[in-house]
């Protein structure tokens, strides 16, 4: 078979699918295709018990389509289509497992239809015994998110429907529980939707209508639904956020500041009541919190991320189906790094690098790395590193750039320091990814950085304490690092 022909084998969607499954779940999918319940072609299944012998990598050299044809077919001459024809059955077989298999794992999604079938069948004493059954696996489920009001009222539903034929004259039926169960699902869902809204709208070049802010916070505060903790947290992270432009005015204030040791107290709590990955998003919110403080106060709060990102680790927040996300192993080594606990930021690249998944593996490992080698000063192996850091998010990108400056600026390096100074400017234009609350920040570094170096070779001549007081009072990023290079050349005067 020619190399294009192998190629294109291996990128099929039925390979593609293999090399995803476990070998526990290749064994599960193997019984699945053998139940004449769910296959009865012989020939899918002696398709998939050649597939298997070349799993998980699919790249041996007798690996082929045509191999495999003559292996199915001895005498036959070769058709491309009877193979695509297999490979296509076979997928759709692996589609049904992984529906099948999700469906058995979620368990009020199994009882409930359990449930609704009995329902449809008339069978009044299986479905009593059943609805049972049901409530008592909703009840004693760890996680409630918003979606376990929505799961409570669609019990409600089926209940209140089947007692109907007992009841038809509504004396005992009632609509009451179901509307109060469906108001905190309704609140509680667009509760944390407007939160997530207003994470964007501020940090990102985002314009959404969220014209009835105001009425679900009323609601919120008025109704007595704020019992639940589910929307007590929902509630207090839009209240935090509060809109871009309130949050700049307001974001000092004790109030604020108790709201969110109030949010982050509840969090800490309750992280049991919600899934991973609607936990991890919890936390996200406390993070965006202290970067709007930093961004307008320009004060300092690593210690207090880092002691967040503890809290993840130790919710065990951050490997989710076996893998981290690139973008978070290197937001929480920064965490440590930043916060002075260097030894661990060390501890916690060997622990989970190989964790790490997707095509930015490679680039976010040597970015950390990179990272320590700045700390250490020894900026040649650190520009080693920085060359095998390619990215495609705008944040990643302005990252590797920022620590581009740093390096040629130690270096005196001023053509480019400058080149990389025109280029963060071109980025943050051309992407129109971020809002200006992102990006003024950005642009304020840049022009004192750029007097900096240009007084520290000696270029411009310009008073150091006026460049720190412009410093101090402007909303500019990596202030903690522009004033201990003004401190390191005023020691020099």
């Amino acid at each position: 078979m020619k190399q294009n022909e192998a190629d294109a084998f291996n990128k099929s969607t039925i390979i593609q699918l293999l090399r995803i499954f476990t070998p526990e779940e290749m064994k599960e999918f193997e019984k699945f295709i053998r139940s004449p319940f769910h296959n009865n072609r012989k020939d899918v299944m002696l398709y998939f018990e050649n597939l298997k012998k070349f799993y998980p990598e699919f790249d041996h050299k007798d690996f082929s389509k045509k191999n495999i044809f003559f292996e199915l077919y001895p005498s036959a001459e070769y058709k491309d289509d009877v193979m695509r024809r297999l490979g296509s059955n076979l997928f759709k077989l692996g589609e049904e497992y992984a529906a099948y298999k999700n469906f058995r794992m979620d368990k009020f999604a199994y009882e409930k239809s359990i449930l609704v079938y009995f329902f449809s069948r008339n069978a009044d004493k299986f479905f009593l015994r059943q609805y049972e059954r049901t409530s008592l696996q909703l009840e004693s489920n760890e996680h409630w998110d918003h979606n376990y009001f929505h799961r409570q009222s669609c019990l409600d539903e089926l209940y209140r429907t089947f007692m109907m034929k007992y009841d038809p004259n509504y004396k005992k039926v009632s609509f009451s529980t179901q509307i109060e169960i469906e108001w905190k699902y309704m609140l509680s869902s667009m509760l944390r939707l407007y939160g997530f809204a207003e994470y964007e709208k501020y940090f990102h070049n985002k314009d959404y209508d969220l014209k009835y802010r105001d009425e679900l916070m009323k609601i919120a505060e008025e109704s007595g639904f704020m019992n639940s903790k589910t929307i007590e947290i929902y509630y207090l992270i839009l209240k935090l956020y509060e809109g871009s432009n309130e949050i700049s005015n307001t974001i000092n204030n004790e109030k604020s500041d108790d709201m969110y040791n109030r949010l982050k107290d509840i969090i800490d709590m309750h992280s049991f009541s919600f899934d991973k990955s609607e936990c991890f998003q919890l936390y996200i919110h406390l993070f965006n919190y202290l970067n709007i403080k930093k961004l307008n106060s320009g004060k300092d709060f690593s210690r207090e991320e880092f002691e967040i990102a503890m809290k993840m680790i130790e919710n065990d927040l951050l490997i989710h189906n076996g893998s981290i996300d690139p973008g978070w192993f290197r937001g929480v080594f920064s965490k440590a790094f930043n916060a002075g606990e260097i030894k661990y930021a060390e501890d916690f690249i060997e622990k989970y690098k190989d964790f790490v998944a997707g095509d930015e593996k490679v680039s976010v490992v040597n970015h950390v790395y990179a990272t320590l080698e700045i700390h250490k000063k020894n900026y040649d192996a650190a520009l080693k590193y920085l060359e095998k850091s390619a990215y495609q998010h705008l944040n990643d990108k302005w990252s590797v750039k920022n620590m581009y400056l740093t390096i040629y600026y130690e270096k005196n390096e001023y053509e480019h320091f400058l080149y990389t100074v025109d280029s963060i400017k071109h980025l943050i234009k051309d992407a129109g990814l971020w809002s200006n609350n992102m990006i003024i920040p950005i642009r304020n570094f840049l022009n004192i950085s750029s007097k900096l170096f240009r007084k520290k070779i000696g270029e411009q001549d310009l008073s150091l304490e006026e460049l720190r007081q412009e410093t101090i009072n402007s909303n500019v990023r990596a202030r903690k690092w522009l004033l201990e290079k003004i401190d390191e050349q005023l020691a020099l005067q």
